[in-house]
């Protein structure tokens, strides 16, 4: 069981837009061919492996289609035809070999990506295998602080800057999400509660309005967070864990978003799927581990013997009061319920928020009260922790 919202909120927080401060390594400009076929390419396990920091600039064209991945909302995709995005790609290249424009600069006023364009083009450190794969193949061939291009991909042409590996940092966040009817997605935790009814215009005013209040104290973030989100882990104050910049299983723009920002600080208004977000970074903490076995008492038509949510909840408080009469029957009532699912130690954060939760209010052996899920009311015990304690 894992974090229903983690891949969703990960795309949201592609539109963080903070201001970024880096350090630009000397570029030097080459075309760097990259044929169709690379018959050297790595294996996939090495591409998995393989880290790259870049930055691009793309040009799009009428004929630019988006892959098939994560993103929250397309490129820019231009009406010119694709051989004038392939003559403006050449021109761009042109001004950077001749010092007009450093990258950045000209990928923040020139690039149809309006995500990486905030950041100077870059898109933070990725594996190989997570690229466009002309991409990857581009970069691998490249020497840190090299420009090459263009480089033909679906969604258009790019130039692209190798960049080094910045150094690992720990990182922790918070999220504060605003939604509206309409919005390409559901902000709930639980993705069958109906999704907010506000429209869109009324969701940015309150977001432009809690903006302000948080900015003022930022201290007061999470609570702020419990009061007004609309989901996105808001009973936990928006908590999204802690995570290694390179090795946190977020994709590469989430670790710059919130890499951009210094501890307690908080970004502007950014749009996203769900709606309008806010976010904080705040001080990192040890991964923390949580671990706990379930009794399952299913509920809903289908069930086998049917029961109604109510009877479930009646039953599932039946069950934990004669465990806490007898908790050494734990594992005999188990086994009444076959339901009952086995989870596996699990990173905070990364598990449904109200399991989270409820385990994080009891100590090691004790039992959760009963809480209701999509199709099950289950009843917790939380068990001392197995897995590593770091990353």
């Amino acid at each position: 069981m894992v974090c229903i919202h983690l891949n969703r909120l990960i795309v949201g927080l592609l539109l963080l837009a903070a201001a970024c401060r880096e350090q630009r390594p000397r570029e030097v400009v080459a075309a760097v061919p990259v044929p169709a076929v690379n018959p050297g390419r790595l294996a996939p396990a090495e591409l998995n492996r393989l880290l790259l920091a870049g930055a691009h600039i793309l040009v799009t064209h009428s004929d630019s289609v988006t892959y098939p991945c994560d993103v929250p909302l397309p490129p820019v995709i231009s009406s010119r035809s694709k051989e004038d995005a392939l003559f403006q790609a050449e021109m761009l290249l042109e001004a950077l070999k001749e010092g007009r424009s450093s990258f950045a600069e000209l990928a923040q006023t020139a690039s149809d990506d309006v995500f990486t364009a905030k950041y100077g083009g870059r898109f933070g450190v990725a594996t190989a295998a997570a690229l466009p794969e002309e991409l990857a193949d581009a970069l691998i061939g490249m020497k840190e602080g090299e420009v090459g291009g263009p480089v033909e991909t679906l969604l258009g042409y790019h130039l692209v800057l190798r960049l080094p590996l910045p150094p690992e940092e720990r990182v922790s966040g918070r999220s504060l999400v605003i939604g509206y009817a309409g919005s390409p997605e559901n902000p709930r935790d639980d993705p069958g509660e109906p999704p907010p009814t506000r429209s869109r215009a009324q969701a940015k005013a309150l977001a432009e309005k809690l903006s302000k209040e948080a900015h003022q104290a930022p201290e007061r973030f999470a609570a702020l967070v419990r009061r007004h989100s609309d989901g996105i882990r808001a009973a936990d104050g928006g908590y999204l864990g802690s995570w290694s910049s390179l090795h946190g299983g977020k994709n590469a723009l989430l670790n710059l978003a919130f890499v951009s920002l210094k501890v307690n600080e908080l970004s502007d208004v950014v749009e996203t799927p769900f709606g309008f977000q806010i976010f904080q970074r705040i001080a990192a903490s040890p991964t923390e581990w949580l671990a706990a076995s379930a009794i399952s008492i299913s509920f809903g038509p289908n069930n086998t013997p049917a029961r109604t949510k109510q009877q479930a909840e009646v039953l599932a408080n039946e069950v934990r009061s004669s465990l806490r009469a007898k908790p050494e029957r734990f594992e005999e009532l188990q086994r009444l319920y076959p339901q009952s699912p086995p989870i596996p130690p699990w990173e905070r954060a990364n598990q449904i928020v109200s399991v989270d939760l409820a385990v994080q209010a009891v100590r090691v052996g004790e039992l959760t009260a009963p809480f209701v899920l999509a199709d099950s009311v289950m009843i917790l015990r939380r068990e001392p922790v197995s897995a590593p304690t770091t990353q």
